[in-house]
């Protein structure tokens, strides 16, 4: 019994088969007709690379099947005298050998173009897909040539590079645009690093702006281009555009720096100048209290004066975490008084050195700089357990650098969660404002917290 589904399948090749066979068999007759004076085998053939171009293999099998007997029919029915009785066999055989081999090579032909448009459509919706992203797709092969270069990634980088030597668009981009690495190597090695092998993630990229000193940020994500053999070919680089992303989180984080400020003024400016005012008004009613022969009531009076001096201190203690006293001014002073109130409440030899020409920072920039710096001080006192610490800010035509060190015993042996936390926040705080931060911790010789912000034209690049 034949389902449904195996006689749609019939059905579908059973024309085109019919149609075929059709024409064998007529020309088979004429064949008989003309008799062997007249060749006509060749006009076998339309019939046999019809059916191979537009029925399955079976169909184009079974049709040269059919041709060539229909050729041998019409030969023996001829009624030729051969001088050997196989004569017409083996040469229906070679009729058959020649009908296969042009039904196999239309066969080929046929699955050749479809092949091709299948993969031209692919490539079709792939061109599609890549052009319509938002984020840069680079393509290098293992011969340093940059076989795909997408609109996104010309847009990022202000410049097409498809077809071209890598090392060639690399150099051109490092001398032109890419921010030269620091000492680090973070910045502007990693897409040659990417392209070369030698990076297979994440990293990132900072393209400087010759004429404004501008950067924009590009996060980057790197992948070995694959052969079959699952070899290395090179190498596929996307680039996702972080510039936009990464002055939202300067506003949010500068709008956060001033609100904090706006309330470290209100506490030293309003609260504790009330609490003192309490104070004050304590220490007279103490005073009346006493005059009048009241001693209970007198020193319970001093009791609650020394609460609100209590009181008092944790308020200024809170304005100056959230308002850092001179940070307005100078990003030196409020590190020297940073590291003197350091030194007095946890009782840890701290010295502190500048170096390098002035500068005049902006508010937000130096908060950031002067959060990173206390929060390496308490790593240090709290996880490294130092006998002395050490802070310098430096600045030249290159760089302005503020290093933490200590002589302790490494963060990586304190606690395992606060010191987790105290990094990510300097790392982000490093970030927002373009800088580099460098963590070397040892057993040996302490730990050093160094935060590296490029400088052009006298003054940082984020400015």
């Amino acid at each position: 019994m034949i389902d449904d589904f195996q006689w749609s399948r019939i059905s579908r090749f059973l024309p085109t088969w019919l149609a075929a066979a059709t024409w064998v068999i007529g020309w088979s007759v004429v064949d008989w007709l003309t008799g062997p004076e007249i060749g006509v085998s060749a006009f076998y053939l339309p019939g046999i690379i019809f059916a191979a171009w537009y029925a399955r293999r079976a169909e184009s099998l079974g049709i040269v099947v059919l041709a060539a007997a229909a050729w041998l029919f019409a030969e023996l029915q001829t009624h030729t005298n051969y001088e050997f009785a196989y004569t017409p066999y083996w040469n229906a055989f070679i009729r058959f050998l020649i009908f296969l081999v042009t039904a196999v090579l239309t066969i080929e032909v046929r699955e050749r173009r479809r092949m091709e448009k299948a993969y031209r459509e692919q490539k079709e919706i792939l061109a599609s897909i890549l052009d319509g992203m938002e984020d840069g797709v680079v393509v290098v092969n293992e011969d340093d040539r940059i076989i795909l270069f997408n609109p996104a990634a010309e847009r990022m980088f202000g410049t097409g590079a498809s077809g071209a030597s890598a090392s060639e668009w690399l150099s051109l981009l490092e001398l032109n645009r890419l921010d030269p690495p620091d000492r680090s190597g973070r910045v502007g090695n990693s897409l040659r690093d990417a392209i070369e092998g030698r990076l297979e993630g994440l990293g990132e990229i900072v393209l400087v702006d010759g004429t404004s000193d501008a950067r924009s940020y590009f996060g980057l994500a790197a992948q070995p281009l694959l052969g079959a053999g699952k070899d290395r070919k090179g190498a596929v680089l996307v680039v996702h555009d972080q510039t936009s992303e990464r002055e939202l989180d300067q506003r949010i984080s500068e709008a956060g720096e001033r609100e904090k400020r706006r309330i470290g003024q209100d506490l030293h400016d309003g609260v504790c100048q009330h609490l003192v005012g309490v104070g004050f008004a304590l220490g007279s009613l103490q005073s009346d209290l006493e005059r009048i022969d009241q001693p209970d009531l007198a020193e319970a009076a001093g009791e609650i004066g020394g609460l609100i001096r209590q009181a008092i201190g944790q308020a200024r203690g809170l304005a100056r975490g959230l308002f850092p006293v001179g940070l307005d001014e100078d990003l030196d002073f409020a590190l020297q008084t940073l590291v003197k109130s350091t030194e007095e409440r946890f009782k840890v030899p701290c010295t502190y050195e500048r170096r390098g020409l002035e500068i005049k920072l902006e508010p937000t920039l130096a908060g950031h700089l002067f959060h990173i710096a206390q929060e390496a001080l308490v790593n240090a006192v709290n996880h490294a357990s130092a006998g002395k610490i050490r802070v310098s800010l430096h600045n030249d035509d290159t760089e302005l650098r503020l290093a933490v060190s200590d002589d302790g015993k490494g963060i990586s042996h304190g606690d395992s969660v606060s010191p987790g936390v105290g990094i990510q926040i300097m790392r982000h705080r490093s970030n927002l404002i373009g800088a580099s931060l460098e963590i070397d911790t040892r057993s040996d010789r302490g730990t050093a917290v160094i935060c590296r912000m490029p400088v052009r034209s006298g003054k940082p690049s984020v400015l």
